[in-house]
């Protein structure tokens, strides 16, 4: 995300797909609700989950 250059990162699209062999779910950005919820293909299945990163900045698997 640093590469992005954002000035609101809370506007940052970004989906977190665990294995793509699977894609029925994925971890999405909250600035993805609205064509989430515009999609009748697509549900949400989970409350919003804070992304963890560790001191390196990379996200941490849950």
């Amino acid at each position: 995300m640093k590469t992005l250059h954002l000035s609101d990162p809370e506007k940052v699209k970004i989906c977190w797909i665990k294995n793509t062999l699977f894609l029925d779910e994925m971890y999405c950005s909250e600035a993805l609700l609205p064509e989430i919820n515009a999609n009748k293909n697509l549900e949400v299945i989970e409350d919003l989950l804070e992304f963890r990163f560790d001191n390196n900045n990379n996200l941490i698997k849950e």
